[in-house]
Protein backbone atom coordinates (compact mmCIF):
# COMPACT_ATOMS: atom_id res chain seq x y z
CA UNK A 1 0.00 0.00 0.00
CA UNK A 2 2.85 2.24 0.93
CA UNK A 3 4.42 1.98 -2.69
CA UNK A 4 1.49 2.52 -4.32
CA UNK A 5 0.47 5.63 -2.47
CA UNK A 6 4.30 6.95 -3.10
CA UNK A 7 3.69 5.99 -6.89
CA UNK A 8 0.40 7.78 -7.36
CA UNK A 9 1.95 11.07 -5.04
CA UNK A 10 4.85 10.59 -7.54
CA UNK A 11 3.03 10.90 -10.06
CA UNK A 12 0.86 13.52 -9.46
CA UNK A 13 3.54 15.80 -8.68
CA UNK A 14 5.18 15.35 -12.05
CA UNK A 15 1.84 17.72 -13.54
CA UNK A 16 2.17 20.01 -11.01
CA UNK A 17 3.38 23.60 -12.63
CA UNK A 18 4.85 26.37 -10.40
CA UNK A 19 3.52 30.12 -11.32
CA UNK A 20 3.51 33.26 -9.90
CA UNK A 21 0.80 35.05 -10.51
CA UNK A 22 -1.00 38.22 -9.42
CA UNK A 23 -4.60 38.46 -7.86
CA UNK A 24 -6.86 40.05 -9.91
CA UNK A 25 -5.46 39.81 -13.39
CA UNK A 26 -7.72 40.31 -15.68
CA UNK A 27 -8.62 38.08 -18.84
CA UNK A 28 -6.63 38.30 -21.46
CA UNK A 29 -3.90 40.25 -19.57
CA UNK A 30 -0.62 39.88 -19.94
CA UNK A 31 0.54 37.57 -17.19
CA UNK A 32 1.22 34.11 -19.16
CA UNK A 33 0.98 32.16 -16.19
CA UNK A 34 -2.85 32.81 -16.02
CA UNK A 35 -3.97 32.38 -19.43
CA UNK A 36 -5.77 29.22 -20.34
CA UNK A 37 -3.45 26.92 -22.55
CA UNK A 38 -5.89 25.41 -25.33
CA UNK A 39 -3.03 23.48 -26.19
CA UNK A 40 -1.83 21.22 -22.95
CA UNK A 41 -2.48 17.74 -22.10
CA UNK A 42 -3.32 18.41 -18.24
CA UNK A 43 -7.27 19.45 -17.54
CA UNK A 44 -5.62 21.80 -15.27
CA UNK A 45 -4.05 24.10 -17.65
CA UNK A 46 -7.12 24.51 -19.90
CA UNK A 47 -9.69 25.30 -17.75
CA UNK A 48 -11.09 28.20 -17.23
CA UNK A 49 -9.64 28.97 -13.94
CA UNK A 50 -6.21 27.00 -14.10
CA UNK A 51 -5.57 24.24 -11.64
CA UNK A 52 -3.35 21.74 -10.29
CA UNK A 53 -4.29 18.18 -8.99
CA UNK A 54 -2.43 16.71 -5.97
CA UNK A 55 -2.88 14.58 -2.83
CA UNK A 56 -3.37 15.01 0.31
CA UNK A 57 -1.29 12.05 2.34
CA UNK A 58 -1.33 11.25 5.96
CA UNK A 59 -0.50 7.63 7.32
CA UNK A 60 -2.15 7.69 10.34
CA UNK A 61 -5.92 8.10 8.65
CA UNK A 62 -7.94 5.59 6.29
CA UNK A 63 -8.26 7.02 3.41
CA UNK A 64 -4.16 8.16 4.10
CA UNK A 65 -4.38 9.48 0.25
CA UNK A 66 -7.19 12.17 -0.57
CA UNK A 67 -7.58 13.79 -3.94
CA UNK A 68 -7.16 17.64 -4.05
CA UNK A 69 -6.89 20.67 -6.15
CA UNK A 70 -5.03 23.87 -6.10
CA UNK A 71 -6.32 27.07 -7.88
CA UNK A 72 -2.92 28.92 -9.99
CA UNK A 73 -4.82 32.00 -9.84
CA UNK A 74 -7.01 32.40 -6.99
CA UNK A 75 -8.97 35.31 -6.69
CA UNK A 76 -8.37 36.07 -11.01
CA UNK A 77 -11.09 37.70 -13.28
CA UNK A 78 -12.20 34.92 -15.39
CA UNK A 79 -14.73 36.63 -17.82
CA UNK A 80 -14.95 39.71 -18.80
CA UNK A 81 -18.92 39.10 -17.92
CA UNK A 82 -18.73 40.77 -14.51
CA UNK A 83 -17.17 40.13 -11.21
CA UNK A 84 -16.92 36.75 -11.97
CA UNK A 85 -13.09 35.63 -10.08
CA UNK A 86 -11.50 32.04 -9.56
CA UNK A 87 -12.28 30.50 -6.67
CA UNK A 88 -11.27 27.03 -4.64
CA UNK A 89 -14.58 24.87 -3.82
CA UNK A 90 -13.86 22.93 -0.73
CA UNK A 91 -14.91 19.16 0.16
CA UNK A 92 -15.66 17.34 3.13
CA UNK A 93 -14.32 13.96 3.62
CA UNK A 94 -15.03 11.54 6.40
CA UNK A 95 -11.91 9.94 7.45
CA UNK A 96 -11.07 7.47 10.25
CA UNK A 97 -7.80 8.01 12.49
CA UNK A 98 -5.43 5.43 14.39
CA UNK A 99 -5.60 5.55 18.05
CA UNK A 100 -1.89 6.67 19.23
CA UNK A 101 0.14 3.75 20.67
CA UNK A 102 -2.31 1.35 18.99
CA UNK A 103 -1.33 -0.80 16.41
CA UNK A 104 -5.30 -2.17 15.42
CA UNK A 105 -7.15 -0.71 12.66
CA UNK A 106 -8.37 2.94 12.38
CA UNK A 107 -11.31 3.64 14.92
CA UNK A 108 -11.52 7.62 15.70
CA UNK A 109 -13.94 9.55 12.89
CA UNK A 110 -12.82 12.75 11.64
CA UNK A 111 -13.34 15.00 8.95
CA UNK A 112 -11.00 16.77 7.05
CA UNK A 113 -11.85 19.65 4.47
CA UNK A 114 -9.80 19.75 1.42
CA UNK A 115 -9.83 22.12 -2.17
CA UNK A 116 -11.36 19.57 -5.46
CA UNK A 117 -11.99 22.12 -7.89
CA UNK A 118 -11.34 25.63 -8.98
CA UNK A 119 -14.25 27.34 -10.68
CA UNK A 120 -15.29 30.45 -11.98
CA UNK A 121 -17.85 32.22 -9.54
CA UNK A 122 -19.64 35.77 -8.61
CA UNK A 123 -18.78 36.84 -5.03
CA UNK A 124 -21.71 36.39 -2.31
CA UNK A 125 -24.60 38.52 -3.22
CA UNK A 126 -28.01 38.63 -2.07
CA UNK A 127 -31.65 39.17 -3.70
CA UNK A 128 -32.99 42.82 -2.98
CA UNK A 129 -35.45 43.37 -1.18
CA UNK A 130 -37.18 46.27 -3.25
CA UNK A 131 -36.71 44.72 -6.71
CA UNK A 132 -35.70 41.11 -6.46
CA UNK A 133 -32.41 41.88 -8.63
CA UNK A 134 -29.00 40.46 -7.15
CA UNK A 135 -27.18 43.03 -5.25
CA UNK A 136 -23.42 42.34 -5.01
CA UNK A 137 -22.79 43.23 -1.43
CA UNK A 138 -19.12 43.68 -1.44
CA UNK A 139 -19.34 45.63 -4.49
CA UNK A 140 -18.33 48.89 -2.37
CA UNK A 141 -15.56 47.45 -0.64
CA UNK A 142 -13.90 45.77 -3.81
CA UNK A 143 -14.05 49.38 -5.87
CA UNK A 144 -12.50 51.27 -3.31
CA UNK A 145 -9.53 49.06 -2.80
CA UNK A 146 -9.30 48.76 -6.15
CA UNK A 147 -8.84 52.23 -6.84
CA UNK A 148 -6.70 52.06 -3.87
CA UNK A 149 -4.70 49.62 -6.01
CA UNK A 150 -4.61 51.20 -8.98
CA UNK A 151 -3.00 54.02 -7.09
CA UNK A 152 -0.41 51.87 -5.79
CA UNK A 153 -0.61 53.63 -2.51
CA UNK A 154 -0.14 51.45 0.87
CA UNK A 155 -2.44 52.81 3.70
CA UNK A 156 -2.93 51.87 6.94
CA UNK A 157 -6.40 52.48 9.53
CA UNK A 158 -8.68 53.64 6.28
CA UNK A 159 -11.86 54.63 7.10
CA UNK A 160 -14.28 54.27 4.51
CA UNK A 161 -17.99 55.64 4.50
CA UNK A 162 -18.71 52.29 4.23
CA UNK A 163 -17.15 50.80 7.20
CA UNK A 164 -15.84 50.61 10.29
CA UNK A 165 -12.08 50.83 10.96
CA UNK A 166 -10.32 48.62 8.58
CA UNK A 167 -6.70 48.09 7.83
CA UNK A 168 -5.31 47.06 4.43
CA UNK A 169 -2.10 46.51 2.93
CA UNK A 170 -1.07 47.01 -0.28
CA UNK A 171 -2.98 45.29 -3.02
CA UNK A 172 -6.15 44.94 -0.98
CA UNK A 173 -4.99 41.66 0.12
CA UNK A 174 -5.57 41.98 3.89
CA UNK A 175 -9.14 43.71 5.15
CA UNK A 176 -9.39 43.43 8.80
CA UNK A 177 -12.27 45.57 10.66
CA UNK A 178 -11.45 46.06 14.27
CA UNK A 179 -14.07 47.79 16.92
Amino acid sequence: MHILALALFTVLHTTIDIVNCSPGVAVGASSDNCTVDSYSHLIGRRATCPFVQDVDVDETRLPAILPKVRCICPDRLCTTKGDFRCQEVYTRFIVLYKQEGSDGPPTTEGEVMLPTSCVCATHVSLISIQNTKRTDILRPIRRYFRKIDEENVTQKNVTPDFCEETCMVKNGTCITKKK
